[in-house]
């Protein structure tokens, strides 16, 4: 993943410009005029970028997690080969 074509930051996501109207008849409306807010490829990348930035800097979390609760540990450690391949072999 690479920042380049990003936002400047996480918090610029929530910029009302890119944000859905919280009526849902607004909303149905935006779709018929034009390309609703957040769709911009520029933006639309941001929310996959910083999404996976929060979720690497989550790895100690779900490493604890892994090894504290035997029911999970299957879905934690496939979501970990997922983010960072080579250290969780």
């Amino acid at each position: 993943m690479d920042s380049q074509n990003t936002v400047d930051t996480m918090h610029e996501l929530l910029d009302e410009k890119y944000l859905w109207p919280e009526d849902e008849e607004e909303d149905d409306l935006l779709w018929g005029k034009e390309e609703p807010p957040g769709y911009e490829e520029k933006v639309f990348f941001s929310y996959y970028y910083f999404s996976h930035c929060l979720l690497k800097d989550a790895i100690p979390f779900f490493n604890t997690i892994m090894n504290s609760n035997e029911q999970l540990s299957p879905a934690v450690r496939e979501l970990l080969l997922l983010l960072e391949p080579e250290v969780s072999k």
